[in-house]
């Protein structure tokens, strides 16, 4: 048990405003601050904070309480966990957890080792944002401007500057406090390959996105090359390693500031770039993350879920690893339970989310998102057009119709058993024009392992 007199001494402490205000998009509205309810569908900011009684109400839902309340529903913590979350956060002890004696920047990790590494990790994104907003920044933020992101979007996401300089960030958090074996274990500094001196800025001339873990600590970081630095045979984006505190298949960009919006509308949109994810945000979708890249794990699904995201809309680019990626995440995402679409930019060339909103104007993403394809519907077409080709979808063989089931095998098997894969079953067997026994029976010759869902149809569905 936590006793009474330290919970009501980190209430004393909390900023509920500030808590609240890092999770819900707060106005100030006389003497309190208000927003959308993050807790159910809310068109009127009907949710308010009061700083006085540090307590929030929904005059809409009803939903009510104090910070750890706020926490409770916002991120589904238990009491307990919320509790010690914010005496990390406003330096209180709690007896019997192994932090007395440890003054203000105790916290609750069990181990002490990483507490420093993400303490080193929070140096950097906030001396990379002072860099960004520094006249050293003015190059980057006209890169930023060119692709069409505002300056509050930027501050929004926390995006910072790597210098040029080989020890930049190195010199400010040595003058921290901070030892170079730290800043090494948090991917901060890479060894030199030739040895004097022994350690360098692992990024430098990048633009930097913070990735913040649930509890929004930024644990982890990608840095993209600006325009004047691509050709020069560098790595367009280069992420940090792995480190006692960072994965990043665990994490999703976006993540902190996507929560109250997946919440409230109980839908993600999941791009695959950071600078997806920013521009995507900053046209109103206010629920959308990024993976990284094309790769899903399960993991950042249950992510996801945890959010409280039961709609989840594919938005990749239009390369062939993007037209190919809702395949290769299919047999996760069929597994998990959520609703699944697939959404797709228009027009020929290859595209990804940003540039299409930079050329289209974020008018362009509603209809973008309305006419997203079910999962397995995008599956089943994908499949058929992969066996037609080149001779069309029209009049199926006996031979085709036999190919696009075997190619489909993998997906029906990894659908939830029960209705979910009892209707792509059915769905599968009107579009092919077969009997359900007769489909059931060919699916069950085999447990489909033989087919990569990579290539899955024969070739990648463009369409």
């Amino acid at each position: 048990m936590i006793p009474e007199a330290v919970i009501e001494e980190i209430r004393s402490r909390v900023d509920s405003v500030q808590v609240i205000g890092r999770r819900v998009e707060l106005r100030k509205s006389g003497s309190s601050f208000s927003a959308s309810c993050p807790f159910h569908p809310d068109r009127t900011p009907s949710f308010h904070v009061f700083p006085d009684s540090k307590r929030f109400k929904c005059f809409g839902c009803g939903a009510r309480g104090d910070v750890f309340e706020f926490l409770r529903r916002f991120e589904g913590k238990d009491f307990r966990t919320a509790v010690r979350d914010l005496a990390a956060e406003v330096g209180v002890v709690i007896p019997g957890t192994g932090q007395e004696g440890a003054g203000p920047a105790a916290t609750s990790a069990a181990d002490p080792g990483r507490a420093v590494l993400e303490r080193a990790c929070e140096a950097a994104a906030a001396h990379w944002t002072e860099r960004l907003w520094s006249d050293a920044g003015a190059a980057a933020r006209r890169y930023l401007a060119a692709r069409g992101i505002q300056e509050s979007t930027a501050r929004q996401f926390r995006l910072g500057l790597a210098p040029r300089e080989w020890h930049d960030l190195e010199e400010a958090l040595v003058a921290r406090g901070f030892s170079r074996e730290d800043l090494l274990r948090a991917g901060l500094l890479r060894k030199s390959d030739k040895g004097e001196p022994p350690a360098h800025d692992r990024f430098r001339g990048r633009l930097i996105f913070p990735l913040a873990a649930g509890d929004r600590s930024v644990v982890g970081f990608a840095g993209r090359a600006v325009a004047d630095r691509e050709g020069s045979g560098e790595p367009k984006y280069l992420n940090s390693p792995e480190t006692p505190i960072f994965r990043k298949g665990h994490l999703l960009f976006g993540l902190p500031e996507a929560q109250a919006g997946i919440r409230s509308a109980r839908r993600a949109v999941l791009v695959e770039g950071y600078f997806d994810a920013v521009a995507v945000h900053q046209a109103g979708a206010r629920d959308v993350v990024a993976c990284g890249g094309t790769a899903l794990t399960e993991h950042q699904i249950g992510l996801l879920q945890r959010a409280g995201c039961t709609d989840l809309v594919l938005l990749f680019d239009t390369d062939p690893p993007g037209l190919d990626a809702p395949a290769v995440a299919a047999p996760a995402l069929l597994r998990s339970g959520l609703t699944v679409r697939v959404a797709r930019l228009p027009g020929p060339a290859s595209t990804d989310p940003a540039a299409h909103l930079h050329a289209a104007g974020p008018g362009s993403l509603p209809g973008v998102l309305d006419a997203a394809m079910p999962l397995t519907e995008w599956l089943i077409e994908r499949a058929i057009a992969g066996r037609t080709r080149p001779t069309g979808i029209r009049g199926l063989s006996v031979e085709q119709k036999l190919l696009v089931v075997r190619d489909l095998r993998p997906f029906v098997a990894a659908a939830r058993p029960g209705l979910p894969r009892a209707l792509f079953e059915q769905r599968l067997a009107r579009r092919l024009e077969l009997y359900i026994v007769a489909l059931r029976a060919e699916l069950g010759r085999g447990d489909g392992r033989e087919v990569q869902a990579t290539r899955a149809g024969g070739a990648p569905w463009h369409a």
